[in-house]
Parts: C-alpha cells; sequence; structure tokens
C-alpha cells in the first residue's frame, strides 16, 4: 500500500509532477500519462511502444509510441490535474488528420 505522504511527495505542491512538462502532461479520466521522446527500441517504450493518438482540450494533437502511466491521480490532487485531453481512436485520428486537424 501506498503511503499518503509519497502520495503527497508524487502528485502534491513542490512534489515529483511539478518538475513535469506540463505541454507532455495527458489527464484522460483522472488517469495521469507523460509522452516521452519518441528513441529507443518499441519494447522498452511506455505500453511496449503501442501508437497513442491525443486531442488536447486547448486544441493541440499528439501521436505517441512512447506514452508513460504514472497512476490515478488521488482525489485531493484532482484539482491540480484536472483532465486536458482524451485519446482517438486510429479512425478518429486519420479522419482528423484527412481534415487537417491533427499533426
Amino acid at each position: 500500500m501506498i503511503s499518503e505522504e509519497f502520495r503527497d511527495q508524487f502528485w502534491g505542491p513542490g512534489g515529483d509532477r511539478d518538475g513535469d512538462d506540463p505541454t507532455k502532461r495527458v489527464v484522460v479520466d483522472g488517469e495521469h500519462f507523460l509522452i516521452c521522446e519518441e528513441k529507443g527500441s518499441l519494447q522498452f517504450r511506455g505500453f511496449g511502444g503501442h501508437r497513442f493518438h491525443i486531442e488536447f482540450f486547448d486544441g493541440r494533437w499528439a501521436t505517441t509510441t512512447n506514452l508513460m502511466h504514472q497512476g490515478r491521480i488521488p482525489d485531493k490532487y484532482r484539482e491540480r490535474y484536472p483532465d486536458n485531453a482524451r485519446f482517438l481512436t486510429a479512425a478518429e485520428a486519420a479522419q482528423a488528420e484527412q481534415s487537417g486537424g491533427a499533426s
């Protein structure tokens, strides 16, 4: 079981997540992810190199094969890390790309 002290250090003000690049932060349904660099073999990337298509609520789009999962955000820190994106299906991403929306 994870201690409350660890959660505070990880999610709280001045904690580990404050060091993340906010442009690479993906929060979907209360789950926190980070987009990492696209290098190295697929087997060592997040989710084994699975391709994710992401639509951010601010209008940005991203596709990555290196998405790292940090876990479910504890309720007491949800205000600090509100949902900011949604995952697209491959079909939705292809359609968005054809219409000029995705990059």
